[in-house]
C-alpha cells in the first residue's frame, strides 16, 4: 500500500485508537461488491501498526471477494466498558503470502493464546473451530471516534413482514 502517514487526524485520536484496539479482540468490517451490496463481518483485530490495522481472515468469503472486487472499506470497534469507539474508512488489500504474511502469522500464534478458550469451546461441540486464511490489511484514510450521545430507532422490518412462528 502506497499509504504512507494518516492525514487529517490529530494526535490525539490516533493514540487513543491505539490504546484502544490495543485491548479490544473483535471490529466489524463492512465491504461491498461492485455493484454496492454491502456486507459486514467480525474479524479478529491483530495489530494496529501505524498506518495499517491488520484484521485476521478466517472465512474467506463475502469480505475476500469483495476486498478483491472493491478494495474500499469500513471498520468499527466499540469498547462496551467505556461507551466509545471508532469507525475507520480505508482501503483494504488481502495478504495471503510474504514477509509481512509471516510476521503477522507470528503475531496470530500470541493472538491465538487469548482466543484458545473459544477454541476449547468450538471442540468440544465438535466444531472445526477458527481456521486462518489470510490477513486484511487496512490503510486508514479517516478515523472517528465513536461515543454514546443518543439512541436511535432504525426500522429494519415494513409492515408487510411477515411473522414467523405466530409472533
Amino acid at each position: 500500500m502506497a499509504i504512507k502517514e494518516i492525514k487529517g487526524m490529530s494526535r490525539d485520536v490516533i493514540e487513543a485508537f491505539e490504546n484502544h484496539v490495543a485491548i479490544q479482540i473483535f471490529a466489524t468490517l463492512g465491504t461491498c461488491t461492485k455493484e454496492a451490496k454491502p456486507h459486514n463481518s467480525p474479524k479478529i483485530i491483530l495489530e494496529f501498526k501505524k498506518p495499517f490495522l491488520y484484521l485476521v481472515d478466517y472465512h474467506r468469503g463475502y469480505s475476500y471477494n469483495n476486498i478483491q472486487e472493491n478494495p474500499c472499506v469500513s471498520v468499527s470497534t466499540f469498547n462496551l466498558s467505556k461507551m466509545t469507539g471508532f469507525h475507520l474508512y480505508g482501503k483494504a488489500e488481502i495478504i495471503e503470502k510474504g514477509p509481512v504474511y509471516e510476521r503477522l502469522i507470528n503475531k496470530f500464534q500470541e493472538r491465538k493464546i487469548l482466543l484458545c478458550t473459544h477454541e476449547v469451546v468450538e471442540a468440544v461441540k465438535g466444531q472445526a473451530g477458527m481456521k486462518l486464511k489470510n490477513f486484511i490489511c487496512l490503510g486508514p484514510v479517516l478515523v472517528y471516534k465513536i461515543r454514546v450521545t443518543k439512541i436511535i430507532s432504525i426500522q429494519a422490518f415494513t409492515e408487510d413482514a411477515v411473522e414467523i412462528d405466530g409472533e
